[in-house]
């Protein structure tokens, strides 16, 4: 007769459970749901805030930002996020798009197949801008995408990547001086721009802000936080985009929250 599979636990030997369960056990014995700061071998990046941060094959990319006595910065590192031995150390890397640097804070980061996509911030005096850089992962270069009329000047605003677009939302219009209601995205394939929503389609919807955060997940934008000028919010909401619909998530006892740094971390196989 076949011996059934057996393991150990606090209360002796039992049943081997399912796979998931065993999986689920593993996984809570490997984290301990604290912080630990990573080491860095050698010289740690000078400090800044307003940056981006992206993760593409297992290496962790950081661009651009702010610093209080160096103003906007214009550098571009990454780090192997699976060293040996915990030996983490950054790299510098081209960060030159048609021979001028790209300085940029409070921009937006996304990724698709083998490119990052770098979209508005402010740049030198300029409040905001609307060009779309492009960093190649592989051949580590940068290219641009030429302006289009219909795409503001933006910063402060959030990106995330869907199904081959990438969607744009809120953020502050220097030229309009105000913070924009839209919703944007743009065609990785086609390279074309296209207004998704357009604000007061809708009874419901949320008002125009900038410095919030926003994710995705199952094909929607989360929005939430963020200031519309004159207070912080802390009003969530999700946006379908394939219904082109606002709904708002109850959240009464949440405080008001301003994001100060904008950027996702995305994940890409």
């Amino acid at each position: 007769m076949k011996s059934r599979e057996m393991y150990s636990n606090k209360s002796g030997m039992v049943d081997k459970p399912p796979s998931n369960l065993v999986i689920q056990t593993q996984l809570e014995n490997s984290f301990d749901n604290r912080w630990a700061e990573i080491k860095i071998e050698g010289k740690n990046i000078p400090s800044r805030s307003n940056h981006v941060a992206i993760v593409f094959a297992e290496k962790l990319y950081i661009h651009g930002g702010y610093d209080v006595d160096r103003g906007i910065l214009g550098d571009f590192y990454e780090m192997d996020m699976t060293a040996s031995e915990q030996e983490f150390v950054w790299t510098k890397l081209n960060n030159l798009c048609d021979g001028k640097e790209i300085k940029l804070k409070s921009h937006t980061a996304v990724s698709h197949k083998e490119t990052m996509y770098l979209f508005g911030g402010e740049r030198g005096t300029s409040l905001g801008n609307n060009i779309l850089y492009k960093y190649d992962f592989i051949a580590k270069t940068w290219n641009s995408v030429a302006p289009s009329n219909d795409v503001p000047k933006l910063d402060s605003h959030s990106a995330v990547a869907i199904d081959g677009k990438m969607y744009v939302y809120g953020g502050y219009m220097c030229e309009e001086a105000e913070n924009m209601r839209d919703i944007l995205s743009f065609d990785f394939e086609t390279s074309k721009w296209e207004v998704v929503y357009k604000a007061g389609s809708r009874a419901s919807e949320p008002e125009g802000r900038s410095s919030f955060a926003m994710t995705e997940a199952d094909g929607k934008l989360l929005v939430f936080g963020g200031t519309n000028g004159e207070k912080t919010l802390n009003d969530l909401w999700t946006f379908d985009v394939k219904a082109k619909e606002w709904q708002r998530v109850d959240n009464k006892d949440t405080p008001e929250v301003v994001v100060l740094s904008l950027s996702p971390v995305v994940a890409t196989p």
